[in-house]
This record gives C-alpha cells, structure tokens and sequence, in this order.
C-alpha cells in the first residue's frame, strides 16, 4: 500500500496517511479510531461486503469517501468509493479505478471484480460478501480470529474450507450427489414416456392406407375442375371486352358533358370581357375631367405661394441688423447660466470641506485619547511565547509519563486483588503466600497516592504556564493595536491638512466666479431690448415659412396626382389600352375555342349510339358465367374435402411417427443415463471424499507446523506445548494434560490467537500460487502481552520477512519494534492522525 485518504468516515472529518515498507504502527487511545483505518482500506478494495453503510458514513455527513493507492507488479493502482446518504438509506456512488491507463468509472460489482483480478484472489466476486482470502492472509481483527477459536469445530471447519479455497470438494459432492437424483428421476420419466410404443406402430400402418385411397379420388376430381375452369376462361374473356367497350361509351357520355361545361364556362369568361372594356371607357372619359380640375386649383395656389416668400425676404434682412447685439446677449445669458451653476457647485464643496475638516479633528482627538490609553495598559511580560509553550510540552510528557505509570499500576493492582481471592498463581498455577500479596498490593497503593500528588503538583504548574501564556498573548494583542492607531493618526493628520489647502484654493476660485456673474448681468441690462424685437422677428419669420411649406406641399401633392392621372390616362384611351386590345383578341380566342369542342361533342355522339346493345350483352353473359363458377364451386368444395382429409391423415401420420420416434429416443436415452448414475455413485463421488480427506489433512499438518512454531515464539514456557486437533481447533497442554482455553492468562490466550493467525495466513498464501499480497495487517494483536513477550515480537516479524507490516495498537511498548509511528487522537468527536516518527 501507498496512501489512505478519508473523507467523513466514522470519526474521521479528512485524514491522510502515506505508507511506506517496513513496520508501521498505529497507536492510541481505545476508541481513538485506529480500527477505523483497517475497515477503510477493507471497503476501499472489497465495498461494503455483508456490513451497512451507516457504520462507515460520519453520522453528521451526507457523503464520505476512501481513496487508497497500492501497488502490484510495480503497476500502481487507486481505488475511489463513495458514500452517498439518501432518504432512506446509505450506498455507494462514483466508484472508479485509475490505473497508468486512464480513470475507469465502474459499479460496485465491476470494482470489486477488477480488485480481485489485480490481486489474482480466485473466490466470487459477489458485492455482498466479504473477501475470504483477504480476511484470513492480509487482515484478520484480533477479536474475529477469538471468535474463530472458540466456535463451534463444525462452524470453523466450514469457515477454513473457504479459506483455504477447497470447499469445491464438498461443493461438488454435493452436487454430484444432486445430479445423480436428478438423472434417476429422469431416467424413470424417459421410460414412462416410452410405454405403448408397439400400439402406435400399428396405428401408424393404418392411416397410410388410408391416405393412399383418398389420394386416388383427389386426382379424378382435379381434373374434372380443369375442364370447368377452361369453359369459364372463354366466358371471362368475352365479359372483359364487352365491359371495355362499355368503359369508352361511359367515357365518352363523361366526354361529353364536361365539353358542355366547359362551353358554357367559356361563354361567361367572353361576357366578363366586354363588360370589362365598357368599364375601361367610362373611366378615361372621367379622369380627363378631373385633370382639367386639378389644373386650375394649381394656378391658385402658385399665386399664394409667391406673396409667402416676398413677406420671407422682407422679415430676414430685418433680422440680419440684428444678429451681432442678438448674439452678445445669448453668449452673455449662457454663461450668466453656467457661473450660477458652478457658484453653487463650489459653495456646496466649501460646505462639505468645512463638515469633513471638523470630522477628521474629532477622529484625530479620538486616536490621541486612544493611543494614551493604550500606552499606559501595557505591561511587557517576563517571559517570551516560544520559552511558555516549550515548559508546557515538557509539563504534558510528564503528566502523561505520570498517567502511563499510574494506568500501569491499577492494573496491576486489580491482578493482585484477582490473585488475592483465588489464592492461585495464574503463570504456574501454585498457591501464593497471602501476606506477600498484601505487601505488594500496599506498595503499589502508595506509589499510586504518590504519583497522583505528583500530578496535582504538574497540573497546577501547567496552569500557571498557560496563565502566564494568555498575558504574553494579551500584550502582543495591545502591542499590535497601538501600532495600528498610530499608523492610523499619521494618516488623518496627513489628510486634514490636504482638505485645509484645498478649501483655502476653493474661496479663491469662488470670489473670481462672482466677479464674472456681475460682469455678464451688466451686457444682458444693456441688450434686453435687441432679444425681444428680434423673437418678434423670428415669430413672424416662422409663420411665414410654416405658411410656404403649407401651400408649396399642396402644390406638389396637385402635381403628382396630375402626373397619376396622365399616366393612367395612356392606359384607359382605347386607341392606346393594352388591356382595351387584349380583351378583344381574347373574346376572339375563346369563340374559336367554343367551335372546336362543338365539333368534338358532334363525334362522341356516334360512340355513345350503341350503349343499349353493349348493356344487353353483359347482363346475358353474366347469367351465363354465374352457372358455370356454380358447378366449379361445388367440384372445388368436393376437391377441398378431400385435401382436407388427406391433410387430416398425413398429420397424423406425422404426430404418431414423431410420437414413435420419441418414444424409441426415450428409450434409448434412459438406458444411457443409467450408465451416467452407475459412474456417479460408484467412481466420482467415492473418488472426491477420498481427495478432499487427503488435502484437508496434508493443510492440518501444514496449519499444525506453523501453529506451534509461532506459540513457540511467543511463549517461553518449556511446559506448555500446542496443537491442532483434525478439527482445526487449538489444543494447549501442560505437563502432558489439556488445558481450556477460557483459563489461559490474558497474554496466553492473545498469544494463541495471534499464532493461530499468523498460521492461517501462511496457510492461506501458500495454498494459492496466484496471491499477491506482501502485507500483513494485524489488529491489537499483543492484549496482555508481557514486556518480554511484545520483544519478542521483533524475531517474529523478521521470521515472516513481509515487505510491509501494519499494526494497530494502544500499547506504547510496541514504538520499539516500529520503522514508522502514527499517533491517533480524539477530540470533540474527530479524529486525527499525526506522524510521530
């Protein structure tokens, strides 16, 4: 493994950790999170398996996530799952796998496929399940594997089949015992269905005789209905030509009335015309009127137009004297406008720079007040931040030194009360002396009372510390204020004296405003007179002007109505109208037109003559041919029978000849799986049992070997020795007897629990010749271990020569045996992960 990224994952907010080969430890306190960490990495590679994912997902979360990177075959890969919290229920979103080749994005089902692919674990890919292989040669917890132990050896056996990878054995005896049922079953059902084979040979015999006969009368009645169906072919054929002659009498009739339509459409379309041509005449006689009209309004208004701009001529060289005075007093109106407006404009800044001016000297007294202030409240302290904080860590090793040892204590207190009332050694199972245990009990009491006044004593120091710690922070806190304030006087000071210049220069600019305002009213005094007489102007000029544009639009309007009315003129005279001479060719058109399709009804009169005679015929030949198809009718309905029986016949020639087939393929396929059954129940499953004893007993000599090895290890105890009965259960002796497990020393029994563990992982990687795996994860593996037996767990770890080793522990002991600690603490319900070495 490389790396583990958690994203609100049980007490985890967002953790990450980097692994590297080695032994790396994780330890802390019970409920820290430690475990936590070997469950992301199992989810992260196998899903949820048989587990909710409430009890993955952060309670106060709606989503989560593990990220872990590994690497096989220095091929690196990163899996990505995601908990994703709905209404009802927790599951897993944006999964994927990211190789050297790209990110895949796949379900649950394909990651946890792929992930057993990558590791080349052979068991099911179900999503549901765990992963066996996993569980029992990379990461078993401490508390499974007690559990393991203790069940019952038939519950354990069944669990160790799957491991080790053999349960196919049993599996296919199993099913080879249900396929042999199956196949009995079958067997006697394929020889019911042959039963009355002989009856329905003969009953096949006989129906073929009877289709031959039927087959016979069929060929005599064909061709009796051959002779029929050619008599009714030279009837059918007469009855077409006489209904084609009648279609052209019937299409000629048709002819014939749409030419009168036609004729009479056309006689409208001529009377259109003229009627037409009369309108176009009356209508020219009628414009030549209105131009003569149209003319003479023209010459009035011509009139009226030249008096408009003689009185134009006059009023404009009256003004003309008048534009230089005229000017003189706009130019002076404008700017008396403009100087008012920037007077008022200034007056407002001087106003506005007067109220900033008293502002900025209340801020400034304020800041001085302030800074005073300030200056009298600080008190340098006596020590600085840095020297405060190193006395407090060195204050927490103490007390957790302290705490260690008292915890160590107490428990060893409780061992001697557990000794005291049992009056039996747990180690060698002698009779102890009670007054030695009260001693013991006594001295440890007083050194318990002891460090707890050392821890008094530590406390109340580490609270002075933290006391005098506040005090350097609150000065620092004053001392950063009273630079602020200073900085901040500096500035107002400075911009104070800006907005003094700056309302000395707008007074100045104010008095020469109003030296201009009296200048310019003096020029509009003198020129009031020159503004008045020449708006009078302008007035009459205006209407003059409004007058000429009036009569000049009336004019143009008269003389485009005139050119209209000319030019349409040209169009209405009938000497000149096109549309005049169209008309007439038109008319004469469309009477050439009426005489041909005359002509055309006049020849489609003599084919319409013989419609009576073509009728007579059809109907008799009708008559004729009705009684012929009768007779054909009646010969093809006998002819119908008989196929019909022959068909009947021959299906069920075709039924009972399949029915006798399969009957026969019955029989014969019963006799076959008889032989299937025989080899079944007298070779293969014989044969399977014998395999499965051998392998299960050669893994229970391995599993036997490498269990005592590492008890061995673990415990130096000449006296007690282990094994594993065919069972698979742990078998623990002394001086020859059987001992039960439940009586075992806290440390004996972990140190069973971990041997078998560490033999089941052996076991399990050695039976499979496809696994990668190089880690080990072990889980509080070394609960009351003594201190002689957590050393030797050194020898035991470079006896199994794994790459990388991960443990995870609350005993502090175990930082000895470590190349890489991780501490993880708890506060306010998060966890944290922190490097330590």
């Amino acid at each position: 493994m490389e790396s583990l990224e958690l994203r609100n994952i049980r007490s985890y907010t967002s953790e990450s950790v980097d692994f590297r080969e080695g032994v790396t430890l994780f330890e802390g306190d019970i409920g820290s999170g430690k475990s936590t960490i070997l469950l992301a990495i199992e989810f992260a590679l196998f899903g949820l398996g048989d587990q909710k994912g409430a009890s993955l997902l952060r309670t106060d979360a709606n989503s989560g996530s593990v990220k872990l990177r590994f690497r096989v075959d220095d091929e690196s890969y990163t899996v990505y799952r995601e908990l994703k919290r709905t209404s009802n229920t927790i599951q897993q979103q944006n999964i994927y796998l990211e190789t050297s080749r790209g990110r895949r994005k796949l379900s649950a089902n394909e990651m946890k496929e792929a992930v057993l692919e990558i590791l080349r674990y052979n068991e099911p890919s179900n999503p549901r399940a765990k992963s066996y292989i996993y569980r029992y040669a990379v990461f078993t917890p401490q508390e499974e594997m007690k559990t393991i132990i203790e069940m019952k050896p038939k519950d354990r056996l069944e669990r160790l089949r799957k491991a080790f990878g053999i349960e196919e054995y049993s599996v296919a005896g199993e099913n080879a015992r249900l396929i042999q049922r199956r196949i009995e079953r079958l067997s006697e059902r394929f020889r019911d269905r042959a039963s009355g084979l002989e009856d329905d040979r003969e009953k096949l015999k006989k129906l073929r005789e009877e289709r031959e006969g039927l087959l016979g009368e069929k060929a005599e009645i064909e061709s009796r209905a051959e002779a029929l169906e050619s008599e009714l072919e030279g009837l059918e054929g007469e009855f077409e030509a006489l209904k084609d002659k009648k279609k052209r009498i019937e299409d000629a009739m048709a002819r014939r009335d749409f030419l009168e339509r036609e004729i009479n459409a056309i006689n409208r379309a001529v009377d259109s015309l003229r009627e037409r041509n009369r309108n176009l005449e009356k209508e020219y006689s009628r414009t030549l009127q209105e131009i003569q009209n149209c003319m003479k309004k023209r010459d009035k208004l011509s009139e009226k137009l030249k008096g408009f701009r003689d009185e134009i001529d006059a009023l404009q060289n009256d003004m003309e004297t008048l534009t230089d005075d005229y000017e003189r007093f706009k130019r002076a109106g404008l700017e008396l406008r403009h100087l008012e407006a920037a007077l008022n404009e200034k007056t407002g800044d001087c106003r506005r720079l007067n109220s900033e001016i008293r502002v900025l000297e209340e801020k400034i007294g304020k800041l001085n007040s302030e800074i005073l202030e300030l200056e009298s409240s600080m008190d340098k302290p006596s020590a600085t931040e840095e020297e405060v904080n190193e006395k407090i860590s060195k204050l927490n090793d103490t007390l957790r030194e302290r705490e260690n040892e008292r915890a160590r204590l107490e428990g060893k207190l409780e061992d001697y009360a557990n000794i005291r009332s049992s009056s039996i050694c747990p180690t060698c199972d002698r009779e102890v002396d009670p007054a030695e245990v009260e001693e013991k009990m006594a001295s440890t009491a007083g050194r318990i009372r002891e460090i707890k006044g050392e821890l008094e004593e530590l406390e109340a120091e580490k609270g002075c510390q933290e006391k005098l710690l506040d005090d350097i922070r609150r000065f620092r806190v004053i001392e950063d204020r009273l630079r602020d304030r200073m900085r901040t006087l500096r500035e107002e000071e400075e911009a104070l004296r800006k907005k003094k210049d700056d309302l000395k220069e707008l007074e100045v600019r104010i008095k020469d405003i109003e030296d201009q305002i009296s200048e310019n009213r003096k020029i509009l005094e003198e020129l009031g007179d020159t503004a008045s007489r020449m708006n009078e102007l302008k007035e009459k000029l205006d209407a003059a002007l409004e007058g000429e544009k009036e009569v000049s639009g009336r004019i143009s309007g008269i003389d485009g109505k005139i050119s209209e009315m000319e030019g349409r003129i040209r169009e209405l005279n009938p000497e000149t109208s096109r549309e005049y001479r169209k008309n007439l060719e038109e008319i004469e058109l469309k009477k050439r037109e009426i005489e041909e399709k005359k002509r055309e009804i006049k020849g489609l009169q003599e084919i319409i003559s013989s419609h009576d005679e073509v009728e007579s015929a059809i109907e008799r030949l009708e008559s004729e041919i009705k009684e012929k198809k009768k007779s054909h009718n009646s010969v093809i309905s006998r002819l119908g029978e008989i196929k019909g029986s022959i068909r009947e016949k021959e299906n069920r020639i075709e039924d009972l000849r399949g029915v006798v087939e399969a009957k026969g393929g019955y029989l014969k396929r019963a006799d076959e799986l008889d032989d299937y059954v025989k080899w079944l129940a007298e070779y293969f499953i014989p044969a399977l049992d014998d395999i499965e004893r051998h392998v299960l007993a050669w893994i229970n000599q391995e599993f036997d070997s490498h269990f005592r090895k590492w008890f061995g290890m673990l415990v130096d105890d000449p006296d007690k020795s282990v094994r594993i009965d065919e069972d698979f259960t742990p078998v623990v002796e002394q001086d020859g007897y059987e001992q039960d497990l439940r009586y075992l020393s806290g440390g004996e029994r972990t140190s069973v629990a971990l041997a078998y563990r560490l033999a089941l992982n052996k076991v399990v990687q050695g039976l499979s010749t496809t696994l990668k795996s190089d880690i080990l994860i072990l889980d509080e593996p070394t609960d009351g271990f003594s201190k002689e037996q957590l050393y030797k767990l050194k020898d035991i770890f470079d006896e199994l020569d794994s790459p990388q080793i991960i443990i995870v522990s609350h005993e502090e002991e175990l930082e000895n045996l470590a190349d890489h600690i991780y501490r993880v603490n708890k506060e306010s319900g998060v966890s944290r992960i922190e490097e330590v070495l």
